[in-house]
């Protein structure tokens, strides 16, 4: 963040902390007597610990909303997230900051046809860039961000990060509607998901567990309740980082049993023989299963799942219809934080 940015910043919260101006004590308001203890009811005592607990509460939450301002985060809007906010806590707050100098310097040398790399410098962005806050929990790990939410954040970065509108992304194409030309803009806003049908989220998303909880006998299959958990950014990545150790290995990997892993486990520990132990016994699970919950459970993990579109939508100015288009990166994803030095460009590539 520039000095200047840095100035209006402190400008806009250097008055906050200062003197309050001192309280009315007027008619109406309790006045303690010392060494004695006004006797409350059950009912007031109880509002009072209310009170206090809420208030302590808020104070904790403005110290640390405050503190992360001056450390240059800023909150971001939940409801922008819009129904994909429902599948995170209620009181988790995001914040995000500009994009370091190291993690720019990182994606600018992207090699983008090496899936695990390009994971590792997203994931990097997401580290130093996003943070997340419970008022009950205190700090949450970035790791928690859900799968279809991890390009979302990329892109809200980088538009604080260029916040002034250079280093647009954009692209031509035509409305299918007038046939006119329009010209799309990469920005979070215009991002686009396929979601769960309403009523598969009603009967069985458990919002206080953050799980999605199915009864298969329901639906005539003989088997216990399955719980399924949301994808996250931390058990993409260690789930990469064991496929190629498994890789290297010279092991087999199954490919079906890999696209059900993310939603089979809450989380995956930081040890790689802890992670190795955990996935093992997924596996295990996993070929338990006989043909008619296989293909249950196939079907289950496919209606639940929330796809990011590959396409940007908008309205087109001419007709007035909504229109998407597929995301294009005309010079290629590592383009997407790369800012032009002063010097004269060396080449064509």
């Amino acid at each position: 963040m520039s000095d200047s940015r840095d100035d209006i910043l402190r400008e806009q919260i250097g008055d906050l902390g200062g003197e309050q101006p001192t309280p009315d004590h007027g008619l109406g308001v309790l006045q303690h007597i010392p060494g004695q203890q006004e006797k409350l009811t059950e009912d007031e005592q109880a509002s009072l610990d209310a009170f206090k607990a809420k208030t302590t509460a808020k104070r904790q939450v403005t110290l640390q909303v405050n503190n992360d301002v001056r450390d240059g985060w800023i909150p971001i809007d939940r409801s922008l997230l819009g129904k994909r906010s429902m599948f995170y806590p209620e009181d988790w707050e995001f914040r995000i900051r500009c994009a370091t100098t190291e993690a720019i310097k990182n994606w600018s040398s992207i090699e983008e046809e090496t899936l695990p790399v390009v994971n590792n410098i997203i994931n990097e962005i997401l580290r130093t860039c996003v943070s997340i806050y419970s008022p009950s929990k205190g700090s949450i790990s970035w790791k928690k961000i859900n799968s279809w939410d991890k390009f979302w954040f990329v892109l809200k970065v980088r538009e604080f990060t260029f916040s002034s509108g250079e280093q647009m992304i954009q692209f031509e194409d035509y409305c299918t509607n007038c046939d006119n030309a329009l010209t799309y803009t990469l920005q979070s806003e215009s991002l686009s998901y396929d979601f769960p049908d309403d009523d598969v989220i009603e009967n069985h998303w458990n919002s206080d567990k953050m799980v999605w909880e199915i009864d298969p006998v329901k639906y005539g299959v003989q088997h216990d309740v399955i719980k399924l958990y949301c994808p996250t950014v931390g058990k993409d990545q260690a789930i990469i980082e064991w496929l190629v150790s498994q890789n290297e290995s010279g092991k087999q990997i199954d490919e079906t049993f890999v696209k059900f892993l993310p939603y089979m486990v809450d989380f995956l520990p930081n040890d790689s023989t802890l992670i190795d132990k955990k996935l093992r016994e997924c596996k295990r699970e996993f070929k338990s299963w006989d043909v008619d919950t296989f293909l249950f459970l196939d079907e289950v993990r496919r209606n639940i799942v929330i796809n990011p579109s590959e396409q940007l939508s908008q309205r087109c100015p001419h007709c007035g219809e909504e229109v998407r288009s597929t995301v294009q990166f005309p010079n290629g994803i590592k383009h997407l934080f790369a800012v032009q030095g002063g010097h004269k460009k060396f080449g064509s590539k």
